[in-house]
């Protein structure tokens, strides 16, 4: 059996790791998806520069940070959930949502803020 399918009890010091690596996966995203934006803000206003560099180097930074942080979430599987359960319990529907979706909301909302800043650009 893997270690990721080994199931992490409620409550453990495996449980606790989770949460953080939960929580660490989430604020690299909203970091990743912030500095996404700031760069797309810069290509759509067509500059030269923000910050000193180049807008396209901003946002592809920013965008592989927060897809980055959605796939290591993927990846790491049960070792990154904010909540954890006992075996053979199920999880309601907000707790599989910040388990699972959480960091895919986060590139989905980078590609609505995507949006947006485009078309109020046009």
């Amino acid at each position: 059996m893997s270690t990721d399918q080994i199931p992490v009890s409620p409550g453990s010091a495996a449980a606790d790791r989770s949460r953080l690596v939960a929580i660490t996966v989430a604020v690299v995203g909203l970091v990743g998806m912030f500095v996404a934006l700031l760069g797309w803000t810069g290509i759509a206003k067509e500059v030269d520069s923000t910050a000193g560099v180049p807008p396209w180097l901003i946002f592809v930074v920013g965008a592989v940070i927060v897809v980055g942080a959605a796939v290591f979430d993927l990846a790491a599987g049960t070792r990154s959930d904010v909540f954890v359960v006992a075996p053979g319990q199920r999880l309601s529907t907000l707790q599989f949502v910040l388990n699972k979706l959480a960091p895919w909301i986060i590139v989905a909302l980078t590609v609505v803020g995507m949006i947006i800043i485009w078309i109020r650009q046009r």
